[in-house]
């Protein structure tokens, strides 16, 4: 089978998924040291030769212009998720009994009121699941791109909305795509060393994810003070918050 001709194949040395390297025709099991920068096996024949894991390649890579280019890219999509929630708190009041519903009881607006920001966080749940899976088979960049796709997409749409039942079905679609989100994290985790993995993971997250808090709250007070009249406001809000 193809294991066992890739096992029997001679090779230079080199690195496995597994961390089994192959030298000549003897498999190696690479995986005792994942933190040294190279390790010097005894092979069939007397031979000496270096091989290294995954992870001891990606730490010996270091950290450069391209680690910080996809920390930062990765950072603003959790920026993004973080706008499109905090966006659920301003949208609610500033829609309903104002917007949509301005005659209807009281007990039909704390529904529809629910169900729009219901709606998102059920679409995060499936689109968590769905993206998941998916990532594993096609890829995480892949994952991350349609999200970020979807997630932009519908936000801009929902601004169009014509009426309350339209804005909550696009609302769980942009919910779905913010399921796909994590695959940012993943994705940055993956091609990051273990020695900076900890730190640039925090600062992608924590970081952004926060300064798109401060956007969101930023967003609503322009739209709900500057822009008039009163229907476009929030869709001012909206289309704003799907354009980063």
């Amino acid at each position: 089978n193809a294991r066992t001709q890739s096992r029997e194949r001679p090779t230079m040395g080199g690195i496995t998924d597994g961390g089994t390297a192959t030298t000549g025709p003897c498999p190696i099991d690479a995986s005792t040291d994942d933190d040294a920068m190279g390790t010097t096996m005894d092979c069939e024949g007397g031979k000496k030769e270096t091989f290294m894991t995954l992870a001891s390649a990606l730490d010996a890579l270091g950290w450069g212009p391209f680690h910080w280019r996809l920390t930062l890219q990765c950072g603003l999509s959790w920026a993004c998720d973080m706008i499109e929630i905090s966006l659920i708190s301003f949208l609610v009041p500033n829609t309903i009994g104002t917007v949509f519903l301005v005659d209807a009881p009281q007990a039909q607006q704390d529904l529809y009121g629910f169900l729009l920001g219901a709606v998102t966080f059920a679409g995060i749940l499936l689109g968590s699941l769905c993206f998941g899976l998916a990532s594993d088979v096609y890829g995480r960049r892949l994952g991350y791109l349609v999200s970020t796709a979807i997630i932009a997409l519908f936000g801009l749409l929902c601004a169009a909305s014509p009426n309350l039942p339209t804005l909550i079905a696009l609302r769980a679609v942009v919910g779905f795509g913010l399921g796909g989100v994590t695959c940012s994290f993943t994705l940055l985790s993956e091609v990051v060393g273990q020695r900076s993995r900890g730190k640039k993971v925090i600062l992608s997250m924590g970081l952004l994810w926060t300064a798109g808090g401060l956007f969101s709250a930023a967003a609503a007070w322009i739209s709900f003070t500057v822009v008039r009249p009163l229907e476009w406001q929030w869709r001012a809000l909206v289309m704003i918050s799907a354009a980063p």
